[in-house]
């Protein structure tokens, strides 16, 4: 837990850096000034909201596999592996393999993890670099034509680019976060210093 903590934190961290440095290049190639004039500029304000709601949720999908196999410390199942594979972990991978050429993307990598929830997810940037991951706890309780349906459903989400459409939804919400908690704070702000004035 604490190292889906320490990882979640320095992504974000890195995330700012780098749209700070992103948005500073911006800034000096077009001879723009957004960071100087936040505090006085709503259209700044939504340029700023929109540039780091956006950037951050596809810098988040683009780590997604990296991160979820980091996270989840998990075993990959690989061509290699299936010698000494279960029978679960066999259907699991075969069942991926025939969904990935019956509709001629890249076969996902597959992922099994340590847990006794009955889970599943897929994630990555594109339909041809995903990964579809289980966990050992889905495989203990479902039966295979179960087992064989829930992957079906997270290939779904690969085959139908669910991933980009929740990164789109996702930079949306952060860009409205962002843009009305500092709008509202420089409300409130002004008010204060009328008041004291």
């Amino acid at each position: 837990m604490f190292r889906r903590i320490f990882l979640f934190i320095i992504t974000n961290i890195a995330i700012i850096v780098i749209g700070t440095i992103v948005l500073s290049l911006i800034e000096s190639l077009f001879g723009i000034d957004i960071l100087g004039t936040l505090h006085t500029s709503y259209v700044s304000l939504a340029i700023f909201a929109l540039f780091y709601g956006f950037f951050a949720s596809f810098v988040s999908l683009f780590l997604s596999r990296w991160m979820a196999k980091k996270s989840y410390h998990m075993q990959l199942i690989t061509e290699q592996y299936l010698v000494s594979a279960s029978h679960t972990e066999r259907l699991v991978y075969q069942t991926v393999a025939s969904l990935a050429a019956k509709n001629s993307i890249t076969m996902p990598e597959v992922g099994i993890y340590q847990s006794p929830e009955v889970n599943a997810f897929a994630t990555g940037a594109t339909r041809n670099s995903s990964i579809v991951a289980v966990s050992s706890g889905l495989l203990e309780s479902l039966q295979p034509d179960e087992i064989e349906g829930v992957i079906a459903h997270e290939m779904s989400h690969i085959l139908n680019g669910d991933m980009v459409t929740m990164t789109l939804l996702q930079g949306i919400i952060n860009a409205f976060v962002i843009f009305l908690s500092r709008a509202i704070a420089q409300i409130l702000s002004m008010s204060g210093r009328n008041d004291s004035g």
